[in-house]
């Protein structure tokens, strides 16, 4: 497991995220070297939302953006690692390497062995850097005290359909 200082949020969020169910884990590039860290929100949000109009339902998902290299103190170009779960159906590394582009995406199936959860936060505390857990989580977690929402089901039933008059 990677710890040091951040040890602690590492820990963190492992113990939050870890009894969700989580399909892929991806290491996701850039095209250009030079992307602003809001540049690079923006890409991942929107390839998020695509992939759930595709799938027709809620996908979950921790993320974080760095620079660092694993194993140097050298800076290399911004990169996000992220985790990836579908509510009512499982996402495949194939959909997120295709959202985002084959060539610039790692993306297998997540293993929980792995530490990935600890992975992603590792940078978490670095100013340059960003860390981002999607904002209804909750109703990934088993036991969550707050349950879907009708509404919620309702909005991917009916996705993709069209009233006629």
């Amino acid at each position: 497991m990677y710890t040091d200082q951040r040890g602690d949020i590492q820990t963190s969020y492992r113990e939050w995220l870890e009894p969700v169910k989580w399909d892929v884990f991806a290491t996701l590039r850039f095209t250009h070297a030079n992307v602003k860290p809001e540049e690079a929100a923006a890409h991942f949000h929107e390839m998020h939302n695509r992939m759930e109009r595709d799938r027709r339902t809620s996908i979950g998902y921790a993320c974080a953006l760095e620079r660092r290299a694993r194993d140097t103190d050298g800076l290399v170009a911004y990169h996000i690692h992220a985790v990836f779960a579908g509510l009512h159906r499982p996402v495949s590394p194939q959909l997120v390497a295709g959202m985002w582009g084959e060539k610039l995406a790692k993306a297998g199936p997540y293993d929980p062995r792995k530490d990935g959860l600890p992975y992603i936060f590792k940078e978490a505390t670095d100013p340059d850097c960003w860390a981002e857990v999607y904002d209804r989580i909750d109703k990934f977690i088993p036991g969550s005290l707050r349950p879907m929402r009708p509404r919620d089901v309702r909005r991917w039933a009916s996705a993709g359909t069209r009233r006629t008059a």
